[in-house]
């Protein structure tokens, strides 16, 4: 298949073809899912992070499909750091599940401290000296996840680049992410306008996801040594391999923003 570097209709069709082989291979994967009795086991974090990506990867076909660029390069973002975590759990499997219970500690701690902060969240609380304890139950030394360390381990780390573009593309409110509803007026005076989407954009942001939920798939299938799953996803990574979107927009932070 070649497909057309203009029309995003044909990366479309091709998404969802790597879809479904996703979605194969989490009903593939969810028989190991009892072979396990702890939740937190190996083969049990690493069928969650399938299906979390095969939910993230159809709301990124189902945006584009509405033509909502941010919002489908948003959820891309979530691919990537589902990728992140598939390769590295992979690599280390109890160092990663620890990482996902630290950070989820870290998490039920800063939202604790910023309850107890606050005198009128704490008037609604019955019982806030119950959530004062638990606040210090929690070990202090536990950390959050960082991604970048994640990805500085090699293969990750041009996917890392991505990573930073999409939180300044689309996840936050930036310059750039604010840049996409910037118009003129009589072609001079600067305004503002709804989002103009292109093929190009479509297409580079199809690219992305792909190439993460992709390998999602590969990392679990051989974890899991689920082998017929890896051969049509690895076929399909090989087919990815040889296309190229028509534009590669990350580069685009070595341009400056008129402030002015």
């Amino acid at each position: 298949m070649t497909l057309n570097q203009t029309n995003a209709s044909d990366w479309i069709t091709f998404a969802s073809e790597v879809h479904k082989a996703l979605w194969e291979a989490a009903d593939d994967a969810m028989e190991h899912a009892n072979e396990a009795t702890n939740s937190w086991s190996a083969k049990n974090v690493a069928i969650r992070l399938l299906l979390r990506s095969c939910d993230n990867f159809k709301g990124v076909i189902v945006l584009i499909k509405s033509d909502l660029v941010a919002e489908s390069r948003a959820i891309t973002r979530c691919l990537i750091e589902n990728a992140f975590g598939a390769r590295e759990l992979l690599s280390d499997e109890s160092k990663y599940i620890d990482m996902l219970l630290d950070d989820h500690a870290c998490s039920q701690l800063r939202r604790s401290e910023t309850i107890l902060s606050s005198s009128s969240m704490c008037e609604r609380l019955s019982e806030p000296e119950r959530l004062k304890q638990f606040k210090n139950s929690i070990d202090k030394r536990r950390k959050f996840i960082d991604q970048k360390s994640l990805a500085d381990k090699g293969a990750s780390k041009s996917l890392y680049l991505i990573y930073q573009w999409l939180s300044d593309d689309a996840l936050h409110t930036t310059a750039q992410s604010l840049r996409r509803y910037v118009g003129l007026y009589d072609k001079t005076q600067p305004g503002c306008r709804w989002s103009v989407v292109t093929h190009a954009e479509h297409i580079d942001t199809l690219y992305y996801a792909i190439f993460a939920a992709l390998t999602v798939g590969l990392s679990v299938s051989q974890l899991l040594g689920t082998k017929d799953a890896n051969s049509v996803l690895a076929h399909l990574d090989q087919r990815l391999n040889t296309m190229k979107p028509a534009e590669r927009t990350y580069y685009n932070f070595m341009e400056m923003i008129p402030m002015q």
